[in-house]
C-alpha cells in the first residue's frame, strides 16, 4: 500500500485488509481523496467514471475521522442519495467497512420501518444514509430534535451530484442543508460524487455558493476503454392506419424486439427507454417470444418507478449476481437505473429512442464498460414513422433518428448541456416557507428572509419578490400573520404540509397500488387506470383488472392473455439549442455517420435530399400542407418563445417539436412585424410570459401571484436571445439577402 493508506485510521486499514475480496492497492482517486480530506480543509468534488471507487474514495477518509472519536454523540456524517435503491445499495457496501471500524451506520427513507427510525433518533450516531425527502421529514416531524441528532455533523456526502444540479430536488437539497447548518449550529465539509459533469464551476457553486473557488476538484484520467456505438432505425405506422392497439407499431416493435433478442440475450445489459409504456411493451413482446420460441430461460426483466419495490430489488440482485453465476440478465429500465446503483458489470447499454439530453446519454452509456480497459458499448434504436402520402413534414426528416445522431455526435465531441442559473425556484421557495413554519410553529418574515435568501439557497429572490410571494400566500389563505408580526400556517397551509406528498418539492400524481393476491406488482396513475374487466400491462406481464378499492387506492388484477397498449404518464423534455443545430449540421453535411446501420444511413440520405428539395438552406419557410411552415432550428425554449410571441399577436399558429405551422396566410404582414420586433428587442419578456400556454411547471406554482410568476417564467422558460437571432435570420432570408 502507499503513503495515502498510512494516513488512514488503523481500524480502517484493518477493514481494508479484511475485505472479502482483498484489495491489492488503492485506486488513484482514492489516494487523492484520502490526502485531500485528511490533510486539507476544502470541500471536495470527486468526479470519475462509474465503478471507479468513488464511494470508498469518499468514505475511507471520512470513516477514519469518525473512528478517531468513537464516543461521538450524534451523526458524524450523512450521505444524501437521490434514490432509495441507491441508498440501500450503498448501505450494503458501507456496512462491512463500518463494522470493522465500530461505527454505526443507518439508513432513512420511506421503506425503512418506523421502529428503526425511532431507535436511531433515540441514539443517533455514526453514518446516516438519507434521501432529500426524508431529510425534509426530519424538519417537519422532528424539528426540535435536529440539534440533538446533528450537532456533531462533520461531513455531508452528496452522491450523483450531477442529478441535483439545475433541478428542483437540487435547490430543495441546498435549502435543507442551509437550514440544517442553522438548526444544528454546524458547518460540515461537503463532498460531491459524480460520474458526469460539464463545467466544474456550477458544481463548485452548488457545494459552496459563497466561495466556489474553495471547492477542490479531483478528477483523475479514466483508464476505461473506447466507446463503441451502433445506431439502427425502425419505422412505425401511424395510429390511424393501425387496425388495433397491438398492431399500432407492429413491424417496428417486432423487428426491434428481434434485434434485442439477438444482441441482448447474452451477458448482462441495460436497455433504457424514454417511457415506462415502451419498456412494458418490449418486455411483453420478448416474454411472448420466449414462450413461442421455447427459450430455455428468458433473460429479460423490467425495472422502473411504477414497479413494486420487491420486484425491482429482485431485478437488481439478479443483475448483480449474473456476472458471478454466468446467468445473463438484461433489464428494460427508465431513469431508475441511470444512477450508480451497483448492478455489476453491464456488457452493453441499449437506448430505445434518443434521450432528451447529452448529459443523460453520457450517464447511461457509462453504465457499461465498467471493467478496467473495457469499452463502453451503446446500441441505439430510433423509432420514426413510415413516410406515407400526406406525411408530416417532420416525419420526412426522420427526426428521431436525426436527433439520435446529433446526440451521439455531441457526445463524441465531449459537449454537455450547460446548466441554467437564472431560475428563482419560487415553487420550491414556497415549499420551504411552509416547511419552516411547520418546523418552528411560526416565525417572523425577516427571519425567514435571512434563513432562506441571505444564508439559504434562494439568494436570487430579492426583497421585493420575497414580500410579494408572502402576500400571495396570505391572499391564498395558506399563511397568516399574528398581531406581533409572526407568520404561521393557516388551516389550508396546515393541510398541505400534512399531506403525505409534501416531503418532495417536486409534483407527483396520485397512484394506485396494483396487486395480484398479496403480491404488489407496481403502481399506476389514477387517471390511467382502465375500467374493471379491461387489461393492462405492468412489470412486463399481462393482467386483467378485477376490482378497485378507491379508499385504499388499490387495484386488484389477475393474470391474463389479453393485450392493451401500456399507458403511463410523462412527456418530453426540453431540447437544447445546440442539439437542434447539430441536427441541421447533419442534414447539410455529406459525411457518413459511421456508427449508423445501412437502413438508417439511407434514411439520413433521404432526409438530406428532402432538405435540398425544399431548398431549406435558402429559405426557412416552406409551403407544406395547408399554410406555411417555419423551421428556425432552435431548441425547445426558443421555439416556445416564438410561438408565444405569435400567440400574443393573435397570429394563428401551431407548434410542432421542431417547427412552427401557420395554417392561414392572412396574417403574414403581422408576422413580419412580429419578426422585426423580436429582432430589435421590442417584446417585453414578462409581458410575453403572460401569454405562455402553460404557466404552472412546478408543484406550488399555482400559489405564486400572476405577475411574479410571469417574471419567473420569463427567466426560466423563455429564450429571448435565441428567438431574436432566429427572427433576424428569417428576415434576412425573406429579404433575399445573403
Amino acid at each position: 500500500m502507499t503513503a495515502a493508506f498510512d494516513l488512514l485510521h488503523p481500524k480502517i486499514q484493518e477493514a481494508i485488509w479484511n475485505q472479502e475480496t482483498p484489495w491489492e492497492r488503492l485506486r488513484p482517486l482514492q489516494e487523492d481523496s484520502i490526502r485531500a480530506v485528511l490533510t486539507r480543509e476544502d470541500h471536495v468534488i470527486l468526479a470519475a467514471a462509474t465503478a471507479s471507487g468513488k464511494t470508498e474514495a469518499a468514505f475511507l477518509p471520512i470513516l477514519s475521522k469518525l473512528a478517531e472519536e468513537p464516543d461521538r454523540r450524534g451523526v458524524g456524517a450523512i450521505y444524501v442519495g437521490p434514490l432509495k435503491a441507491l441508498i440501500n445499495d450503498q448501505f450494503r457496501r458501507l456496512e462491512e467497512l463500518c463494522h470493522y471500524a465500530q461505527i454505526s451506520v443507518h439508513k432513512w427513507h420511506g421503506d425503512v420501518p418506523a421502529s428503526k427510525k425511532k431507535k436511531f433518533r433515540e441514539n443517533p450516531g455514526g453514518l446516516l444514509l438519507i434521501t432529500p425527502e426524508s431529510l425534509e421529514s426530519n424538519f417537519i416531524n422532528y424539528g426540535k430534535q435536529l440539534e440533538w441528532i446533528y450537532s456533531n455533523l462533520e461531513f455531508v456526502v452528496i452522491d450523483e451530484l450531477h442529478s441535483f444540479l439545475d433541478d428542483v430536488r437540487g435547490i430543495h437539497l441546498q435549502s435543507l442543508l442551509a437550514r440544517l447548518r442553522v438548526a444544528a449550529g454546524v458547518k460540515p465539509r461537503m463532498l460531491g460524487l459524480s460520474a458526469t459533469l460539464g463545467k466544474w464551476e456550477v458544481a463548485q457553486r452548488f457545494l459552496n455558493p459563497s466561495r466556489p473557488e474553495d471547492v477542490e476538484v479531483i478528477s483523475p484520467e479514466s483508464s476505461r476503454g473506447d466507446l463503441k456505438v451502433v445506431l439502427r432505425s425502425y419505422l412505425k405506422v401511424r395510429h390511424e392506419e393501425a387496425e388495433n392497439a397491438e398492431d399500432e407499431e407492429t413491424g417496428a416493435i417486432d423487428d426491434l424486439a428481434g434485434d434485442l433478442a439477438k444482441h441482448f440475450r447474452k451477458d448482462s445489459n441495460l436497455i433504457f427507454t424514454n417511457s415506462r409504456g415502451l419498456a412494458e411493451t418490449l418486455a411483453d413482446k420478448l416474454n411472448q417470444r420466449s414462450k413461442r420460441e421455447k427459450w430455455p430461460t428468458n433473460p429479460f426483466r423490467i425495472h422502473h418507478g411504477s414497479i413494486g419495490r420487491e420486484i425491482r430489488e429482485e431485478v437488481e440482485a439478479e443483475l448483480k449476481a449474473s456476472g458471478k453465476k454466468s446467468m445473463p440478465v438484461t433489464a428494460f429500465c427508465t431513469s431508475t437505473l441511470e444512477m450508480g446503483i451497483d448492478i455489476g458489470a453491464a456488457k452493453a447499454v441499449g437506448q430505445i429512442g434518443p434521450p432528451w439530453s447529452v448529459n443523460s446519454m453520457v450517464q447511461r452509456v457509462g453504465r457499461s464498460g465498467r471493467r478496467e480497459g473495457e469499452s463502453s458499448i451503446l446500441r441505439g434504436y430510433a423509432l420514426d414513422y413510415e413516410i406515407t402520402k400526406g406525411a408530416n413534414i417532420e416525419d420526412r426528416f426522420y427526426t428521431d433518428l436525426l436527433r439520435f445522431g446529433a446526440l451521439i455526435e455531441l457526445m463524441i465531441e465531449g459537449w454537455l448541456e450547460p446548466l441554467d442559473q437564472d431560475d428563482w425556484h419560487l415553487s420550491t421557495f414556497i415549499h420551504q416557507v411552509l416547511s419552516i413554519l411547520r418546523q418552528t410553529g411560526g416565525t417572523r418574515a425577516d427571519v425567514l428572509h435571512r434563513q432562506l435568501c441571505e444564508v439559504g439557497a434562494f439568494s436570487k429572490i430579492d426583497p421585493t419578490v420575497f414580500r410579494e410571494v408572502l402576500r400571495g400566500l396570505g391572499k391564498a389563505a395558506l399563511i397568516e400573520q399574528m398581531s406581533d408580526g409572526t407568520l404561521i400556517l393557516a388551516p389550508d397551509g396546515e393541510a398541505i404540509v400534512e399531506d403525505r406528498e409534501f416531503y418532495g418539492a417536486f409534483a407527483s400524481n396520485e397512484e394506485f397500488s396494483v396487486r395480484c393476491g398479496d403480491q404488489l406488482i407496481g403502481l399506476i396513475q389514477s387517471d390511467l387506470l382502465p375500467p374493471v374487466g379491461q387489461h393492462l400491462i405492468l412489470s412486463g406481464r399481462r393482467w386483467r383488472l378485477v376490482d378497485v378499492d378507491g379508499e385504499q387506492l388499490t387495484a386488484y388484477v389477475e393474470r391474463s392473455s389479453g393485450y392493451t397498449k401500456p399507458m403511463f404518464g410523462g412527456g418530453g423534455g426540453f431540447i437544447h439549442n445546440r442539439i437542434v443545430a447539430k441536427m441541421r449540421e447533419i442534414l447539410t453535411s455529406n459525411s457518413a455517420l459511421v456508427y449508423l446501420h445501412e437502413d438508417g444511413m439511407k434514411r439520413i440520405i433521404a432526409a438530406r435530399e428532402e432538405y435540398d428539395r425544399l431548398r431549406m438552406d435558402e429559405r426557412a419557410i416552406v409551403a407544406a400542407g395547408p399554410g406555411l411552415r417555419w423551421f428556425p432550428w432552435v431548441g425547445t425554449r426558443a421555439l416556445l418563445t416564438l410561438v408565444t410571441a405569435a400567440t400574443q399577436r393573435e397570429i394563428d399558429i401551431d407548434c410542432c417539436r421542431y417547427h412552427l405551422h401557420f395554417p392561414k396566410l392572412d396574417s403574414l404582414e403581422e408576422f413580419s412585424r412580429m419578426l422585426a420586433d423580436l429582432e430589435y428587442g421590442n417584446f417585453d419578456p414578462v409581458d410575453l410570459a403572460s401569454f405562455l400556454p402553460t404557466k404552472h411547471f412546478h408543484k406550488f406554482d399555482e400559489w405564486v401571484d400572476g405577475e411574479i410568476l410571469d417574471q419567473s417564467n420569463a427567466l426560466r422558460i423563455l429564450d429571448m436571445e435565441t428567438a431574436s437571432a432566429a427572427a433576424a435570420r428569417l428576415r434576412t432570408n425573406m429579404s433575399g439577402k445573403k
